[in-house]
This record gives structure tokens, sequence and C-alpha cells, in this order.
């Protein structure tokens, strides 16, 4: 069985996902801030 890398996601993909189930500012920017700071997502040093 091959193994497939999930494709790295961009701050901008985990706001727009988080923007798709609420229509608050508010609680999309809170929802990201908790995951970056809980370790759900990391940036990827590669990246810049």
């Amino acid at each position: 069985m091959t193994r497939v890398e999930p494709r790295p996601l961009t701050l901008l993909d985990i706001v727009m996902a988080v923007a798709e189930v609420t229509p608050d500012p508010r609680e999309v920017s809170a929802v990201v801030a908790h995951m970056i700071r809980s370790g759900r997502v990391r940036p990827d040093p590669r990246r810049g």
C-alpha cells in the first residue's frame, strides 16, 4: 500500500475552512488562535 502525504495547509486555508462553518469573524480568529496555541496547527519552517 502506498502512503500518501497530506498537502500542507496554509494559514489562509485554515481560516477559510473555519469561516465556512461560522459567519462570525471573531469566532474564526478565536478558533484559529486556539488551534495554533494547542499545537493542532504548526507552522512549516520550510515555508518561511
